[in-house]
């Protein structure tokens, strides 16, 4: 019958938006890396600045969530993107609430770039402007307060010495 169709159009056209709403929910849950057993430090002239509790971005899929759609991060924590090679970087705040400073650096950890106070929300790329071979996610504002800047170095066992 016809209201049988419509009972049946309605229950297909109720379960399509329930797997839609659900898809953009799970697609909405922040990643969450484990915390890495060792610390990462920015050091200046052999003084240490600061030492962070880190989540490590390593699988291009980590990568490419990175700190999006989270609103908890610790101020005394970041995310390290290690990629596979050095060249320049483009980084965005798409899905990403929480103001960052991305600190960009070479293979043996020398910061060639401090992108200060991103936008959240943004899609204007952000560039390291040189090669880097790891990008660095803090809390906005964290690096000035610190004293942080180009030619310091990031310290971790991930990193190459030179």
């Amino acid at each position: 019958t016809g209201e049988t169709k419509m009972r049946l159009i309605t229950h297909i056209c109720a379960s399509i938006a329930l797997f839609f709403a659900t898809a953009v929910a799970v697609a909405q849950e922040p990643m969450r890396l484990p915390v890495d057993a060792d610390k990462l430090s920015i050091v200046s002239n052999g003084k240490i600045l600061a030492t962070f509790d880190i989540e490590i971005a390593a699988r291009h899929e980590q990568q490419a969530a990175g700190l999006m759609h989270r609103v908890d991060l610790p101020k005394d924590r970041g995310m390290l993107f290690v990629f596979e090679d050095e060249q320049e970087r483009f980084f965005w705040m798409q899905n990403t609430p929480t103001p960052l400073d991305i600190i960009y650096a070479d293979t043996y950890g020398e910061i060639v770039h401090v992108a200060a106070n991103t936008t959240p929300f943004s899609t204007v790329p952000i560039p390291s402007r040189l090669p880097a071979k790891y990008a660095f996610e803090i809390h906005a504002n964290l690096s000035s307060m610190l004293g942080v800047s180009v030619g310091d170095t990031l310290v971790h066992t991930l990193i190459k010495k030179k």
